[in-house]
């Protein structure tokens, strides 16, 4: 992640945890990032499950470095999205969630 993201960079990971409060444990997580992320680091989210990615672009405010990874798993290729990028092509998405 450090060549990648240089040293000033933490990240999240939900462990591919799959549980009845997976919403609530990522919850947590989008959370945690975006406070790192106002902090002034760089913040990347490491999950499978796309309520990640969603809370992500709903919650974060558009000028922090948070990145997500969906990681791959059999045919389907690793993606990284800056989340930035993903609110600027779609602004009606940034701050729906709360």
């Amino acid at each position: 992640m450090e060549k990648n993201f240089g040293k000033n960079c933490a990240i999240a990971f939900d462990g591919y945890t799959r549980c009845t409060s997976s919403i609530k444990i990522a919850e947590q997580i989008v959370s945690t990032a975006i406070e790192i992320a106002i902090g002034g680091k760089k913040v990347t989210v490491v999950a499978e499950d796309v309520d990640f990615l969603t809370l992500s672009v709903a919650r974060t405010p558009p000028c922090e470095s948070v990145y997500y990874i969906k990681p791959s798993k059999g045919k389907v290729v690793r993606r990284i999205y800056l989340i930035g990028e993903i609110q600027a092509a779609n602004p009606q998405l940034t701050n729906t969630y709360y």
